[in-house]
């Protein structure tokens, strides 16, 4: 059959089946650079959410070691980041398998803030508690050092009158006490 055809249709259909041959090997590598790009960007989404995890985890240690309120509100601002990329990464996947490792990741982060929230609630009540304590003693160390002022200035009043030793050393003693 070929050899009945002229050269030129011969050369036609040559030129024809590599213009097919590029359109295929053109696609394949399209579409692989697409997949491979895919996957690239949500490697990078992934990588995201890791980094914003560390910032978290960095600013929660911020917040215990200081007790300053600015880091506790940049510890949620960085979980409110991690909820949006898993989010967002989440709507890339196709695969029901990686959609599930996305919701587990919202569903730990979302238990990560809870009981972030609740170390803040305690720290917040430790703090208050120390403050009362503190004032209680201030109030204690008041009354005591009057007291000692009262036990001291009858000390003064019995030295100038000469009474007998022993109720100048019971005072003393309780002044000091």
């Amino acid at each position: 059959m070929l050899k009945n055809l002229k050269v030129g249709v011969k050369i036609t259909m040559g030129f024809f089946f590599v213009i097919l041959l590029i359109v295929f090997v053109t696609y394949m590598g399209f579409n692989g650079l697409t997949n491979v790009k895919d996957r690239v960007e949500k490697g990078d989404d992934t990588n995201r959410m890791i980094k914003y995890m560390l910032e978290a985890r960095r600013q929660e240690k911020n917040f215990i070691m200081r007790g300053d309120e600015e880091y506790a509100d940049k510890v949620l601002e960085s979980i409110k980041d991690i909820q949006n990329q898993a989010n967002e990464t989440k709507s890339r996947f196709k695969q029901a398998k990686n959609r599930k490792m996305m919701d587990d990741v919202l569903e730990a982060i979302g238990t990560y803030e809870k009981e972030f929230n609740n170390v803040v609630d305690t720290m917040v009540e430790k703090n208050d508690a120390e403050e009362r304590m503190v004032a209680a003693a201030r109030s204690i160390l008041e009354v005591s050092e009057q007291v000692r002022q009262e036990q001291k200035a009858e000390f003064q009043k019995l030295q100038k009158e000469y009474v007998i030793d022993e109720k100048l050393d019971d005072k003393l003693i309780k002044a000091d006490d």
